[in-house]
């Protein structure tokens, strides 16, 4: 379960464990209720961007877009 942090730390960043850069790295803590914070978004530079889309469906919007570019005449 999440550790819940006072509403006065809610904008300040903390060292946490990163799940995608895994090493500890400083997080944002956001509103979570009223009078609570959460541990929220990780602010290091070097953060990995997340893959939106997976492999099968990258190859086939770069196929698309080969073909788009270079037509088939027949």
């Amino acid at each position: 379960m999440g550790e819940h942090y006072p509403k006065s730390m809610i904008g300040q960043k903390v060292l946490a464990h990163c799940d995608r850069c895994r090493r500890t790295t400083e997080h944002v803590i956001v509103a979570h209720t009223e009078n609570s914070g959460r541990l929220g978004a990780c602010v290091d530079a070097k953060h990995p961007k997340l893959n939106r889309y997976s492999q099968a469906q990258e190859r086939k919007m770069k196929k698309a877009e080969r073909e788009r570019q270079n037509p088939r005449l027949f």
